[in-house]
């Protein structure tokens, strides 16, 4: 993908060059984290969650440490994308270190470093959600 595509262009590409929807969730994860990341010039994580039948579980991310960071929150079975899911609303952690919603789960990944989180719900048409997760460094 080149630098000069529009992001129509370059998400259309990972739609063509994707073998299944996990190949295509995974590419979407890692092209959505780079693309942040170059906009605030800071690394960003993305993590995708999928919720199917009352299910949720880690499908992608842009890294291990984002698959690990969504999956410490499947852990403890309740954090903001799970939230943002439930919901469907756009969840916004500034300060995982301060934050008391999920004190577990943000205390766990603020150790890590990862100091704020964004989940954006996004509904797929059989009624699932995908949550993208922008963690690490304030947003």
């Amino acid at each position: 993908m080149g630098a000069d595509a529009s992001v129509a262009e370059q998400l259309q590409d990972l739609v063509i060059d994707s073998d299944d929807v996990s190949g295509f969730l995974e590419d979407l994860a890692v092209f959505t984290a780079a693309s942040v990341s170059q906009a605030r010039s800071q690394e960003i994580l993305c993590g995708i969650t999928l919720s199917r039948r009352r299910r949720s579980m880690t499908i992608a991310g842009s890294s291990r440490e984002a698959r690990l960071v969504d999956e410490v929150q499947q852990a403890y079975g309740d954090g903001p994308c799970l939230q943002a899911m439930r919901t469907e609303k756009t969840i916004l952690v500034q300060d995982t270190s301060a934050d008391s919603r999920w004190a577990e789960y943000c205390t766990t990944i603020a150790e890590r470093g990862h100091l704020a989180v964004l989940c954006v719900p996004l509904a797929l048409e059989d009624g699932g959600h995908q949550p993208f997760r922008a963690a690490e460094g304030s947003l």
